[in-house]
């Protein structure tokens, strides 16, 4: 997927498409909830800040980053763990 954003990213930029990756990582959503507190707590520990990534937060970046006209071709790890 990141090779995929970078090459469209290059390809497309000469018809001023912008192509970036956002990867949310793991967020108490609904579907988030399904896996237990036990995994819930071990991946908040993973997490170089110690704090699940706020979803609102996340959108209010992407909103943000749809308005950079000059940003293409990046990948955002919206993750404080180490990947």
């Amino acid at each position: 997927l990141i090779g995929l954003t970078k090459s469209a990213a290059k390809e497309l930029g000469r018809f001023n498409v912008r192509v970036n990756a956002v990867l949310p990582g793991f967020h108490l959503t609904e579907m988030g909830s399904e896996v237990g507190d036990e995994r819930v707590e071990g991946i908040r520990r993973e997490h170089c800040l110690e704090r699940l990534p706020n979803t609102e937060e996340l959108a209010g970046f992407v909103v943000s980053l749809s308005k950079l006209a000059s940003v293409s071709g990046q990948v955002f790890n919206f993750d404080s763990r180490i990947v």
